[in-house]
């Protein structure tokens, strides 16, 4: 099955990529620490897609993309602050009204790191 592309809506200022490192540790006495990686993949991407103040139309388009996807399903996107390649998922997503011709709509993409 062909990964389907996200819409090419440009983003807007407050989009980032945040990385999350899960570690295994355990104290074992005078202050020493041991600390290890938890699991081969345990560097996590998510990346923070804000699209302010955009027609109605490019929201219900993004809306019905991500909605399709139903949280399980991964699609490509190459932020401009990511590497380039990654698939991602979207468990959730938020709009806002703004005006009766404009909503902004925040999602929180997941890395997808199944092969």
């Amino acid at each position: 099955m062909a990964i389907e592309t996200f819409p090419a809506i440009l983003l807007s200022r407050g989009s980032g990529l945040e990385t999350r490192v899960r570690t295994l540790s355990k104290s074992l006495g005078d202050g020493y620490v041991q600390i290890a990686a938890d699991g081969i993949n345990h560097q996590l991407r998510s990346y923070r897609a804000v699209f302010a103040t955009r027609a109605v139309a490019d929201i219900e388009q993004i809306v019905a993309f991500l909605t399709a996807r139903g949280g399980v399903e991964p699609f490509a996107f190459d932020p401009p602050d990511a590497p380039a390649g990654l698939k991602w998922r979207c468990e959730r997503w938020q709009q806002r009204w703004v005006s009766a011709t404009h909503r902004s709509l925040t999602a929180e993409f997941l890395e997808d790191l199944a092969p």
